[in-house]
C-alpha cells in the first residue's frame, strides 16, 4: 500500500510537470485548442483540437487520458494518428461507463504526446525529441446543487495558527491562478502543488508574517481558461 502511494505521487508529480512545460510547447506552434475539457454527463462525447502549425514538421501523436483517483471509464478516439504540417485533427473522448461519483465532479488529465519527424534543414537529423500535452478533463454529474461559477465565489476562510484555511464545500474543482491576503502574494501555483482544491475539501496556505485577519483576493479559472476576480474579507 506504501509503494502505491509513493507511485502515485510520483505520477502525479510529472503529470503537473508536464503541465507546467506543455506551454511552452503550444508557443512553438503546436498544442490543443482548450486548457482544460469538461465532460458532462449525458453527452455521447466531446472533443479536443491538436494542432499543428509548424511549417516543415510533421507529428506523430498518442491521445490517451491518465488518472491517480479514479478507473479509467474513457476511450479517446483515434489513439494514434499522424498531423502533418499546418494542419489540424479532432480527437474524440467517449465515456464507456457510468461508474463515477453522481454528486461531485471527478478528475483526469488528458494527454498528447507529440513525437516530431526529422526536418530535413535541420542540424539535428537523426534526433527526435516528443513532448507531451496535458490539460485537465473534468467528468461533470447532471444536477449539481450550483454552479461552477458560484462554487469560485463561496469559498470559506479561517486563521489557523499561522496559515490561512480555504474550505470548498461544492462538488467542483476549484483552480487557482492567484491568491493574495492584504495584497501579499501566497505561493499559489502548479509547481508548488496547491494550484486546485478538489470538491469538499480544503487547503492551508502559510499566511504573511503578522498577519491573522484583513482582506483575501483570489484569482480563479473557469471552464473557459479565462479568470474571475474575487474578494472577501476574514
Amino acid at each position: 500500500m506504501i509503494k502505491i502511494k509513493i507511485r502515485n505521487r510520483i505520477r502525479k508529480f510529472f503529470v503537473i510537470l508536464l503541465m507546467i512545460i506543455s506551454p511552452l510547447a503550444y508557443s512553438k506552434g503546436v498544442g490543443l485548442n482548450a486548457t482544460r475539457i469538461i465532460y458532462p454527463e449525458g453527452e455521447s462525447s466531446v472533443g479536443v483540437i491538436v494542432r499543428n502549425e509548424e511549417p516543415k514538421i510533421n507529428y506523430l501523436v498518442q491521445a490517451y487520458i491518465s488518472s491517480d483517483e479514479n478507473p479509467i471509464v474513457f476511450q479517446v478516439t483515434p489513439p494514434l494518428f499522424r498531423i502533418n504540417s499546418l494542419s489540424r485533427h479532432e480527437v474524440k473522448i467517449y465515456v464507456m461507463s457510468n461508474s463515477l461519483p453522481k454528486d461531485r465532479e471527478s478528475i483526469f488529465y488528458f494527454h498528447a504526446k507529440m513525437i516530431p519527424g526529422q526536418n530535413n534543414n535541420s542540424d539535428t537529423a537523426g534526433l527526435s525529441v516528443g513532448f507531451d500535452n496535458v490539460i485537465k478533463l473534468f467528468y461533470r454529474p447532471k444536477n449539481l446543487p450550483m454552479t461552477s461559477d458560484d462554487a469560485q465565489k463561496k469559498l470559506g476562510f479561517s486563521v489557523e495558527g499561522k496559515q490561512l484555511k480555504v474550505v470548498n464545500n461544492s462538488p467542483y474543482y476549484i483552480n487557482f491562478a492567484g491568491f493574495s491576503v492584504n495584497n501579499i502574494k501566497l505561493g499559489v501555483s502548479l509547481a508548488n502543488n496547491n494550484a486546485m482544491i478538489a470538491p469538499y475539501s480544503s487547503i492551508k496556505y502559510a499566511l504573511p508574517t503578522g498577519v491573522t485577519k484583513g482582506s483575501i483576493q483570489w484569482r480563479t479559472i473557469d471552464d473557459l481558461g479565462g479568470f474571475n476576480e474575487h474578494k472577501a474579507t476574514f
